[in-house]
């Protein structure tokens, strides 16, 4: 890939998709130890990592969870980035500091994006908005409304595929990709035609 946006792919439960996904050329892959559809016991997550390149990042997506349920999960899966996916606050992220954080928002039109540009993390993800669930649920927001000045700070979530990655990524320009729910067959089963479709749009870019 000849662009310099990075690819997250996230909500892996098998270790053929994580290593099909870095052959393809994922940055980073993403493993949910808070409840969801997709996800994995720390057990779980540990057989693949350790399987994984030591240059592909592990990233542990966490809800509202324990400092130190974290930090064990870290340990035992041999993270490299935690993600934070709830409603934590500035003093979580802090407690995290020997630890790259990512935090996730969940935005629409009425976010206040001068708080969100605030957050101490090492990254910011924007997701679309959902009463029902905290992200994976394909859809996408309007990325209108994020500011200029942080789309190269960002990572880019929400109903992003095959068929609209290359507009987001030369829409919006942001750091990295984060996909999940539009490349599965069902939730945690990754559909490997089409992850190969959406690199593919990728090395388009």
């Amino acid at each position: 890939m000849t662009n310099t946006t990075k690819v997250k792919i996230c909500g892996i439960t098998r270790l053929e998709d994580a290593l099909l996904a870095e052959k393809l050329g994922a940055n980073a892959l993403g493993f949910i130890f808070a409840k969801s559809p997709r996800q994995i016991s720390v057990t779980d997550a540990a057989k693949i990592t350790k399987q994984l390149s030591p240059f592909t990042h592990r990233v542990g997506v966490f809800v509202n969870q324990e400092i130190d349920i974290i930090l064990n999960t870290v340990k035992q899966a041999k993270l490299s980035i935690v993600q934070l996916h709830g409603d934590e606050d500035t003093r979580i992220i802090n407690a995290l500091q020997d630890i790259v954080t990512i935090k996730a928002f969940q935005v629409n039109q009425d976010s206040d994006f001068t708080e969100i540009e605030k957050c101490p993390a090492d990254a910011i993800l924007l997701d679309a908005y959902s009463k029902k669930a905290r992200g994976g649920l394909g859809k996408v927001f309007n990325w209108d409304i994020i500011p200029k000045k942080l789309r190269k700070k960002i990572i880019l979530a929400g109903g992003i595929g095959a068929d609209n990655v290359l507009k987001a990524i030369n829409k919006v320009c942001p750091m990295a990709v984060d996909a999940s729910s539009l490349l599965e067959d069902t939730p945690g089963c990754k559909n490997h035609q089409k992850l190969k479709d959406f690199f593919n749009q990728i090395k388009l870019s």
